[in-house]
């Protein structure tokens, strides 16, 4: 009979393990759920393996939802006592918990279920997990990856496979991924499938409800069935990720932890990007974010011997020997950097406690003489501002609401120093150049108007410098 459902997919072949291997169903009491459960029922009477179910209850859709989340809970015991399958439940307060980590609802709600379901499968052998993604789900994760700027990893949307960190040998498998909403609805009523509403899905207060039911429906009208067109794409972005991955893994056996610079500077930028979020992924549980790549792959190209990068979880990605290494951050262990205000002075001005220096001069000639005079450091950045009086120039570090006035617009320095790529570990303590208590200029980034030279005003030019290389022990 199963065989006449094309869009179930048996687990056990997902997860590419024995027939006789344990799956754990996790069960909300919707519609996709309960139709899952219901499939997962005559699959198990085919091949006889233990099944098993897992709700969590939220504790979210309580008394100003008619006590939904205590409807769904007796809802699903009721099923699974019908159904002869065993059902474990827990009950967690996610709104607490989400106020006491500051994550969103949503994120809070996931990691609840997910460590409950951990929980089950360890203290029960249980190395499948079964969930009730579906086409319709796929399609938002799609469209919201492809809206946040996404690589081809986020086009890919949900894999029908994955691994399941928190269980030793675990898989999270999505037998019925490829099945439309109307699908699974469709399935329920011929089957005679009860199930139950979870009344936040109808409210558009969060993205994916705004996706689901405004973007999706439009598209619907349009093209017919964007969840089947969705799916294709997914499973051809799955077939190209696969094989740039595998090609990532290939060079990564053969160089292993130290990365030869000459070599990674070769590959295709689609390798070298998976090389490095392989190799991140060997020292963290963390996710990089596109402008970490893009900085270490900066990091890579000037390949500057003892130069580095901080990275996410005092991780830092770093220049050693002519090779690339991920390692540790010792320096990240300081929550905030160290506030500085220093007064500048005509000449080479070494920034104290940092890793820069400012040279002010009258002209580009003194500030090559600057930088013959001190062969510890090499030019950062430089600019030409207005003559001003030396008295009033001063450099300090980024402050929180910092603005600098650039085209008559004034525009926020963190985001500046964002758009233009600056290395994630200079922001904080890049000396700003300020006079009168306004910033005049950022390095790499702009002038501020009233600091542009032009041809009616003198020049000064600042140069900012940094050193050239740091000691090994510098951490």
């Amino acid at each position: 009979m199963l065989q006449n459902i094309k869009f179930f997919k048996e687990p056990h072949e997902l997860a590419e393990l024995p027939e006789s291997s344990s799956v754990l169903v996790a069960l909300s009491g919707g519609a996709d759920s309960s139709a899952l459960l219901h499939l997962m029922c005559r699959y198990k009477d085919k091949l006889g393996f233990k099944l098993y179910a897992a709700h969590v209850n939220h504790n979210i859709r309580t008394q100003h939802y008619n006590n939904e989340a205590e409807r769904d809970e007796t809802f699903c015991r009721s099923v699974c006592a019908r159904l002869g399958v065993e059902l474990f439940v827990a009950s967690i307060d996610v709104p607490t918990m989400a106020l006491d980590t500051g994550k969103s609802i949503e994120t809070a709600a996931r990691d609840a279920r997910y460590g409950f379901f951990a929980k089950v499968m360890q203290q029960n052998s249980i190395k499948i997990l079964a969930t009730a993604h579906n086409a319709d789900d796929n399609l938002e994760t799609q469209i919201f990856n492809l809206s946040r700027g996404c690589g081809i990893e986020g086009i890919c949307g949900i894999p029908q496979a994955r691994p399941f960190p928190q269980v030793e040998g675990g898989i999270i498998v999505r037998p019925i991924l490829s099945a439309s909403k109307a699908d699974i609805l469709n399935y329920c009523a011929d089957e005679g499938i009860e199930f139950v509403n979870d009344s936040t899905n109808l409210e558009n207060d969060c993205t994916r409800n705004r996706i689901r039911h405004k973007i999706i429906p439009e598209l619907t009208s349009i093209f017919g069935s964007p969840q089947r067109n969705a799916r294709r794409l997914s499973i051809a972005a799955e077939q190209d990720s696969d094989f740039i991955l595998g090609e990532a893994k290939k060079f990564l056996q053969s160089s292993g932890t130290s990365i030869n610079l000459q070599k990674f500077n070769s590959l295709h930028i689609a390798v070298a990007k998976r090389v490095v979020l392989l190799s991140f992924a060997e020292i963290s549980e963390r996710s990089l974010e596109y402008v970490h790549v893009e900085d270490i792959l900066r990091l890579a190209k000037d390949g500057s011997e003892n130069s580095y990068i901080s990275l996410p979880d005092k991780k830092r990605a770093a220049i050693k020997n002519g090779t690339l290494i991920f390692e540790n951050d010792l320096k990240q262990t300081i929550k905030k950097p160290i506030l500085f205000s220093q007064k500048l002075k005509s000449g080479f001005n070494i920034i104290e406690g940092s890793d820069f220096a400012v040279a002010i001069c009258n002209n580009a000639h003194s500030a090559e003489l600057i930088e013959m005079c001190d062969a510890l450091y090499v030019i950062y950045a430089s600019a030409l501002i207005k003559n001003s009086s030396l008295d009033c120039l001063y450099a300090r570090n980024r402050q929180t609401g910092d603005i600098i006035r650039d085209g008559g617009v004034g525009k926020k320095i963190k985001k500046l120093m964002c758009d233009k790529k600056l290395w994630l570990d200079h922001r904080d303590i890049l000396p700003l150049i300020c006079s009168a208590g306004d910033v005049i200029y950022v390095p790499k980034c702009a002038v501020a108007d009233k600091a542009k030279a032009d041809k009616n005003n003198f020049e000064i030019n600042i140069t900012i410098y940094i050193k050239k290389q740091l000691t090994e022990d510098t951490p």
